[in-house]
């Protein structure tokens, strides 16, 4: 694998070769058991053959045959579009000198057969991000295996600018210095890889207010003229993460606890009901002109006026639902307690929300609304015709999702308001059969009953002691 980065019309194969009038010859790549809409998973097998016939003799030094992987970005500049491509994954499948005919001349009319066979892997090799990062785990994003981008038979929520794009690739060659008007004979197939992604720990998302929003708080009045009635603030951590299923087509639910605090005026406040949700979700694909060092939703608004390389984003929506009212709220009643706040919420929306006074009440009410989150599926008529892939980040493009909830509260003594929150969301991938999956320790007992098998049939020596020590009990010592 050999990572490069350099204009779009650079080609992906090193070395000359020559060009030549050639008359209709037949060169295809042939997929076993491959269809349109197939779906490769990390440790899937590729396998096929490469077909060529030629309407004559054609001399040839040798035939290269490439799993390949490439990132392209394209921004538009005055004149021409730049575009940078990093090539990623580059494998190649040894051809055996004893496939080739002896001459090295494919002769007119007849079928050639080379068979291949690639393994999706699970990593790119170290050669594959070589610049410059800010922390360690950044060059490990950057060194997964990016799902395909771009090339879905259903929208993918990616701009033209952005694509990941993998191919099998093949070509007979010519070396440039044969006295002979010879071109290379060129076949491709495009292929989609899902690679397998596991779930993430949580994101720190406190300083990311230019993303995400794990709180918000509101101030309740019955109308724009009256006297508080209280404040109201709704807070949520990031939930688990959402997997694909290996061919793309579904997933598995979340769900959304949302923590709603009603802080009374007076004693007798009566809390807010729910009276709807909705949420949506946003696709948010980040393209640069470069390598990037950092990953694009973790830097701070204010860091990225000093971006060396050109970064944009695309934002995609998709609506999940809209004015659920089946959520009934329950409140309970507490004790005011200063330090009552889970130190998992984010505190940025209260610091500068008139939600902090300290009301003449002394007890606050609580609630607790989960809400469950499920992906449109592709394979469904729900899906809206939209493919969701993995969150990744590789050297020049990535991809993260924000899923944003909103809930309507409002009561008949107070009117009705909204509260927005955006949460952080991962999407991930289940590993599909062939992929290799991680060993997982036995139980205490099975571990146990192993143990004593083994015993049983562990070889013994069968020779009698040492007389040297028998009938004492000193260790032998030593010259």
């Amino acid at each position: 694998m050999r990572s490069s980065f350099g204009d779009g019309n650079t080609s992906v194969f090193a070395g000359p070769t020559k060009k030549m009038a050639f008359a209709k010859s037949h060169i295809e790549i042939h997929l076993h058991n491959h269809f349109r809409s197939m779906v490769y998973n990390t440790g899937s097998p590729i396998q096929g053959e490469l077909v060529i016939k030629t309407q004559r003799d054609t001399p040839f030094d040798s035939v290269q045959i490439l799993l390949l992987g490439l990132t392209r970005t394209k921004f538009e500049d005055v004149g021409s579009p730049h575009v940078t491509t990093n090539t990623l994954l580059r494998l190649e499948m040894p051809v055996p000198e004893s496939t080739y005919p002896t001459p090295r001349i494919l002769e007119a009319g007849r079928t050639y057969k080379i068979p291949f066979n690639f393994v999706v892997p699970s990593h790119l090799t170290l050669n594959a991000c070589e610049h410059r990062v800010e922390a360690n785990h950044v060059r490990e994003y950057h060194l997964a295996l990016p799902p395909t981008m771009g090339f879905w038979e259903r929208d993918d929520l990616s701009p033209d600018m952005a694509q990941v794009e993998y191919l099998i690739k093949a070509r007979v060659l010519r070396h440039a210095d044969v006295d002979d008007n010879i071109r290379a004979l060129v076949a491709r197939e495009q292929i989609k890889i899902l690679p397998t992604f596991l779930e993430q720990p949580p994101l720190n998302a406190e300083h990311l207010a230019n993303f995400y929003r794990l709180s918000k708080s509101k101030t309740l009045r019955k109308n724009l003229l009256s006297h508080k009635i209280g404040s109201i603030t709704a807070s949520a951590k990031q939930p688990n993460a959402i997997f694909l299923y290996p061919d793309a087509l579904g997933t598995t639910e979340t769900v959304v606890n949302v923590k709603l605090v009603f802080e009374p005026a007076t004693a007798d406040a009566i809390p807010p009901q729910v009276t709807g949700v909705s949420g949506k979700i946003l696709a948010h694909t980040f393209y640069s002109s470069g390598a990037m060092t950092n990953l694009p939703d973790r830097i701070p608004e204010l860091s990225r006026r000093f971006l060396t390389n050109r970064q944009l984003s695309y934002t995609a929506t998709v609506p999940l639902f809209s004015d659920r009212t089946q959520f009934k709220t329950s409140w309970t009643a507490q004790l005011r307690n200063t330090e009552r706040r889970d130190s998992g919420y984010s505190s940025s929306d209260l610091q500068d929300s008139k939600a902090q006074e300290r009301f003449a009440s002394p007890i606050y009410h609580s609630s607790e609304v989960p809400v469950p989150i499920r992906l449109p599926s592709a394979g469904s008529a729900r899906g809206g015709g939209k493919t969701f892939i993995p969150s990744f980040a590789s050297c020049i493009t990535s991809r993260t999702y924000s899923l944003q909830i909103s809930l309507t509260v409002g009561g008949s003594n107070s009117g009705s308001t909204t509260l927005a929150l955006s949460l952080p969301l991962q999407i991930a991938a289940i590993a599909g059969v062939e992929s290799p999956r991680p060993e997982v320790l036995p139980d205490f007992e099975t571990a146990m009953e192993d143990a004593e098998v083994e015993s049983m049939l562990r070889p013994r020596a069968m020779t009698l002691p040492d007389l040297r020590y028998s009938g004492n009990s000193e260790l032998p010592g030593y010259a």
